[in-house]
């Protein structure tokens, strides 16, 4: 095996090293009764992960790589598919936690038949929307002053303008804009309408 396949094998490995470690520090997190959310926990691990990986790399490949600007370019590459794999793994884990479809599915697997209001009770709209500024709160992604939810540190808000943007690129409208087009229509039509 030539080292640039090790490299490659090892960077392509990347998800389940995240997974380990995602496991040991969970663990480690317990002893110690501190919870943090979960998605705080996968991306520590992500950034955690830098280090033995690079050094991993390092030793297979990119020291082996003969010119300053060859090294360069391999660190580059190995960032960027290390960083794309991260954060692929932080989305399956992501839906996988958090999703309704899938946490439905499980608890209808689990306990083979639960009734509607059951369902209803657990992911009713008020509950759903709590459960999601309660973990804006917990990430510090937004703060309640008085009775008004106000932006903190903005990097899921930052996060979104760029999907949004990339959306617009691509010909998708965000959600957002979505919304604002119905309104914008629903207005019209309204003014349309002539009084009788």
């Amino acid at each position: 095996m030539t080292h640039f396949t090790a490299f490659l094998i090892f960077l392509a490995l990347t998800p389940a090293f995240i997974f380990a470690l995602h496991c040991v520090i969970i663990r480690f997190l317990r002893l110690f009764n501190l919870r943090p959310t979960e998605q705080l926990t996968v991306l520590a691990c992500a950034v955690i992960g830098h280090l033995p990986i690079g050094a991993l790399l390092w030793v297979v490949h990119i020291r082996h790589v003969y010119t300053q600007a060859g090294g360069i370019y391999t660190v580059i590459y190995a960032l960027l598919v290390y960083n794309a794999l991260a954060y692929s793994y932080f989305h399956v884990f992501n839906m996988s936690d958090t999703a309704r479809r899938i946490r439905i599915l499980y608890e209808i697997y689990t306990v083979n038949k639960i009734k509607v209001h059951a369902l209803t009770a657990r992911y009713g709209a008020k509950e759903m929307l709590d459960n999601r500024l309660e973990r804006l709160l917990a990430t510090r992604q937004i703060k309640l002053i008085g009775n008004r939810y106000v932006l903190d540190k903005k990097l899921i808000h930052d996060i979104s303008l760029l999907i949004a943007w990339l959306g617009r690129l691509l010909g998708i409208p965000y959600p957002e804009a979505k919304h604002r087009a119905a309104d914008t229509k629903q207005a019209k039509t309204a003014s349309d309408v002539k009084p009788q």
